[in-house]
């Protein structure tokens, strides 16, 4: 029941939106008929709780956008043809840079790839809610405003952030989990999280926070914050069950893997069950692990096929696929 919390918790919410909210085709690829062809286009002309669908092009369906109203943005993953997902269709739905203003509380972003690079994707919204996409960058809160409860979880990014400088943006109530970071995990002195099950490459520096079952290449102490069961390849931090100095390449499987699937444990891993009640570390452990490629948690059609006549009956051929 645990390990379906955060699942259960995206679908609940998605469904909860309004029961008339409307979805919408979003497809940029030339001689396919869908609603809207951008970002721009399809969330202007959405309704607050209404549902974009994103499917994969070699086209990018924005530059930089802003998103200022609840909806559901929905893609189909990535890294589709790395884990042999098996699509018809294996690209992603890249956006560039995307702004969230406050305007876009509540929203849900899931499957995306972002891929803008530093400040990927911006976010000064509360209650949103971030899940199994690709920021080729960093998620950066409080950018130019304080945000409170957010959910980031199974995203595969470079980094996640608050700004540090400042000591009136921040952020409260963060809940980071089964995330791969290559690179950093870093909040500033007033922003509190819980950050759990997560893989970070290089740092993860929190103040006030409760970290728990991760790896990282450093945990940097903090006033405040509480370290337990977590792996790192350098010193680890005072608390309970963490494990320092271990070999980073013994950690992980080896050989011909994906992008992402290089994280899955070994089965040799000092991580293997070394988490809280006996759960392994890193990103693939707990209660809701990461997904190869992002799938999204519910039925995402990625193939259509319906014939161009036909008389009496007609056979229309849907293929669809989801991931817990």
């Amino acid at each position: 029941m645990k390990r379906l919390f955060f699942t259960s918790l995206i679908l609940f919410l998605l469904f909860s939106f309004n029961s008339n909210a409307t979805k919408w085709r979003v497809n940029n690829t030339v001689g396919i008929d869908a609603d809207f062809t951008s970002f721009k286009e399809a969330h202007d002309a959405a309704a607050p709780g209404d549902t974009l669908m994103f499917e994969g092009s070699n086209l990018a369906y924005g530059d930089k956008d802003t998103l200022y109203k609840k909806l559901v943005i929905i893609g189909p993953g990535y890294f589709l043809g790395e884990n042999e997902i098996g699509n018809d269709n294996i690209l992603p739905a890249e956006l560039g840079v995307l702004y969230v203003d406050s305007a876009g509380r509540g929203s849900v972003i899931i499957g995306m790839s972002i891929v803008g690079g530093f400040d990927a994707l911006q976010v000064d919204a509360s209650d949103l809610i971030i899940e199994r996409n690709h920021i080729n960058g960093t998620i950066a809160f409080c950018y130019e405003k304080a945000v409170q409860n957010c959910i980031v979880s199974k995203n595969y990014l470079a980094s996640i952030d608050t700004r540090w400088s400042s000591e009136t943006l921040f952020a409260t109530g963060l809940i980071i989990t089964n995330n791969i970071a290559t690179g950093s995990i870093g909040f500033n002195a007033k922003t509190t999280a819980t950050i759990t099950n997560n893989m970070a490459g290089s740092d993860i520096i929190a103040f006030n926070s409760g970290i728990k079952n991760n790896i990282s290449g450093y945990i940097s102490t903090r006033d405040g914050s509480t370290y337990q069961y977590n792996i790192v390849s350098h010193d680890a931090p005072a608390g309970t069950g963490n494990v320092g100095n271990v070999v980073w390449d013994d950690l992980f499987v080896t050989g011909d893997t994906s992008t992402d699937g290089e994280y899955v444990l070994s089965e040799t891993s000092v991580a293997k069950e070394a988490g809280e009640g006996s759960v392994d570390c890193g990103p693939f452990g707990g209660d809701d692990q990461y997904i190869l490629s992002g799938l999204p948690p519910m039925p995402f059609i990625y193939n259509v096929e319906i014939p161009a006549t036909a008389t009496g009956s007609m056979v229309v051929k849907i293929n669809a696929r989801s991931q817990k």
